[in-house]
């Protein structure tokens, strides 16, 4: 059972996508989850980052990382798709 969430935003920006510049986002969410069960909590924590493709009503090209290990992969991922940051000044 969930216990309690955080949700962050962590970048906001636009990103290539077959040929047209879309918003881009991401997220960072931590999550407690209590198991009555066993008497005992769990935390974890994922970044997100997708396109969000107003003109199709899509969000596109999403991915998921834990949070140990996101800083190389969504840099990969947001230089894969020409980011561009409106929110971290860089």
């Amino acid at each position: 059972m969930v216990d309690r969430y955080n949700d962050e935003l962590v970048d906001y920006g636009t990103a290539d996508w077959q040929g047209r510049r879309l918003e881009a986002v991401v997220i960072k969410t931590s999550v407690t989850t209590k198991n009555a069960v066993r008497g005992e909590y769990s935390d974890a924590c994922f970044v997100f980052g997708y396109l969000i493709d107003n003109e199709f009503e899509m969000r596109r090209d999403p991915i998921t990382l834990p949070c140990e290990t996101a800083s190389t992969g969504l840099q990969t991922w947001q230089t894969g798709r020409s980011f561009e940051s409106r929110w971290v000044s860089q």
